[in-house]
């Protein structure tokens, strides 16, 4: 699958949007899962900590794009 397929397959209707901040999360969550499932993201086996959430999160790394996301 080419990086063009990906990217085509990709829809996120702004409209539907979660507004409530806990939503947000589980819905990020919810995504994160989905690609590490597709096996287009791995844990890099790095962690973060997070002002936010006040917790260590993990790196993931992209096999699509070969590169950390921070």
């Amino acid at each position: 699958m080419s990086k063009a397929d990906i990217w085509r397959n990709f829809e996120m209707a702004r409209k539907d949007w979660p507004k409530d901040p806990a939503e947000i999360q589980r819905s990020i969550e919810e995504a994160i899962q989905h690609f590490v499932k597709k096996g287009w993201l791995v844990d890099s086996g790095q962690r973060r900590w997070s002002q936010r959430t006040g917790r260590y999160e993990i790196v993931w790394e992209s096999t699509v794009f070969g590169k950390t996301l921070q």
